[in-house]
């Protein structure tokens, strides 16, 4: 199996070491050069230098073609997105901008906003907010 690993420290390491010990193709991508020198002295596995939630670092790890994406960063944050960018077809096609990372809180605000009333029915929330529609109380 081909895994990518977001994440090369003693948690990411210790899980590379075992898959690559099960013979998979492992990928591991990290901000530390640091990190990844220990890693590629010890594992034999591909090294990328980068934020895992950069969609260009993920095309070059190969991310459309892997079987699993593991994030373990000390970041929540960036496993979250790394993990969920990863998702469907689109990865790097999808959006001008590739990755939410240049979009001002405002523009991320308003993006949610779009993305929760989009899964709602409309008929729902319309009822809920126009008074009129609530019915007559007797």
């Amino acid at each position: 199996m081909r895994i990518i690993i977001i994440g090369d420290g003693k948690v990411g390491h210790s899980i590379a070491e075992a898959l690559i010990t099960e013979g998979h193709e492992v990928t591991i991508v990290d901000r530390s050069e640091a990190a990844l020198l220990r890693s590629r002295d010890t594992l034999d596995a591909m090294m990328v230098k980068g934020n895992g939630v950069n969609v260009d670092t993920l095309m070059e790890t190969g991310a459309p073609m892997a079987d699993i994406v593991i994030a373990v960063t000390v970041s929540d944050e960036i496993n979250m997105l790394s993990c969920l960018s990863n998702i469907g077809p689109g990865l790097g096609v999808v959006g001008p901008a590739g990755n939410y990372g240049v979009f001002s809180p405002a523009v991320k605000m308003f993006l949610s906003f779009l993305m929760l009333a989009g899964r709602l029915e409309f008929i729902p929330l319309l009822a809920l907010f126009h008074r009129e529609l609530w019915g007559k109380g007797h």
